[in-house]
């Protein structure tokens, strides 16, 4: 069983043509007039489903498909270029006057940690990963707002489809086994479900992703699309950790693109017992209402079990968050207009 256990990471130009990128950018244009869908090729990088399950099968729900622009931009100076003609200002973003356009991108730029002006770097990389967190937050909350109102209904209440895709999504969240059908599902189970559907604040994720990657920096993330550092025993791929102990047997989870790596992450949040902590607290701020800029800091504080760092890790994450003031993204609202994929860029 794969038991996604984080650690912390191991860490250590050419001038593209403005024709291709101006290429890119018709077509993104072209895609929201027409709302076309998004390329065959494109799912080499990302799925275009919303219920994409973190194991990579599908999570039926009776929604449509959203569409979603999908990129493999090779160098920063290109995909720097794309996201300004795009429109993507972070600036905007933190004053609540843009939304984040529904830009993803499959692997980070290969030169990404040859820029050797930090803030750049740093820009550019909170631009690669909050769209990701942003999208797989959506998706969380689409399956939320289905479950709130089917929570308080008594199970033989529900329409057949609706008992389905319960079973399903109790199963995903590790509640019950899909098997045991919707007559397990206890009332206080589907409220421990209510608990675990819900969103990661992007301050958080944002600070977590750039100290377990070295802001996109490290081999794992490089080599593997792994933003968080997951630990893996299962039997899928993972890259062995140099500084890894004699006698240990755990590798660094890779993921096929890196909203593999964040779907991962919220989803291992949400399910795994060393994280009850973090979705207790997560319960009791959402009763008090939404994401208001804080549930960041004040949910780190519950994540000592994440690194063998312990308190200085969480010294650490709170400090990221501060000091690049990461809350202002809290309450980003991702772009809902769809937007074709591009042809992937060597």
């Amino acid at each position: 069983m794969d038991l996604m256990r984080p650690r912390l990471p191991d860490r250590r130009k050419l001038q593209p043509e403005r024709a291709l990128v101006l290429l890119l950018f018709t077509l993104f244009i072209a895609a929201e007039i027409a709302g076309s869908t998004i390329s065959p090729s494109a799912l080499d990088y990302i799925s275009a489903n919303p219920n994409l399950r973190p194991d990579g099968k599908s999570l039926p729900s009776g929604e449509q498909p959203v569409q979603v622009a999908v990129n493999h931009i090779a160098k920063a100076s290109q995909l720097r270029t794309l996201y300004s003609d795009a429109g993507f200002e972070l600036a905007k973003v933190r004053l609540g006057t843009a939304r984040v356009p529904s830009l993803f991108l499959g692997q980070l730029p290969k030169d990404l940690g040859d820029l050797r002006n930090i803030t750049d770097r740093k820009n550019l990389f909170v631009r690669i990963v909050l769209p990701l967190i942003l999208r797989q937050n959506a998706v969380v909350l689409r399956q939320r707002e289905r479950l709130t109102r089917l929570v308080n209904l008594p199970i033989g209440e529900l329409a057949q489809q609706d008992r389905q895709w319960l079973v399903r999504l109790a199963s995903l969240y590790r509640v019950i086994r899909e098997e045991q059908g919707a007559g397990a599902l206890t009332a206080l189970q589907r409220m421990e479900l209510l608990n675990r559907v819900d969103v990661v604040p992007a301050s958080l994720a944002l600070a977590q992703a750039a100290a377990e990657s070295g802001w996109g920096t490290s081999r794992f993330a490089r080599r593997g699309n792994a933003l968080f550092g997951q630990w893996t025993w299962g039997k899928e791929a993972g890259l062995v950790p140099q500084e890894r102990a004699a006698g240990l047997g755990h590798r660094v989870r890779v993921f096929q693109n890196l909203l593999g790596s964040v779907s991962g992450y919220i989803h291992n949040l949400n399910v795994s017992q060393h994280y009850a902590g973090y979705r207790a607290v997560r319960s009791v701020l959402r009763r008090a209402g939404g994401p208001d800029g804080t549930w960041g800091r004040r949910l780190v504080e519950t994540l000592q079990a994440y690194s063998v760092e312990g308190p200085e890790y969480i010294r650490k994450i709170k400090s990221i968050i501060r000091t690049n003031q990461f809350e202002d993204f809290e309450t980003a609202k991702i772009s809902d207009k769809a937007i074709s994929s591009a042809t992937p860029s060597s």
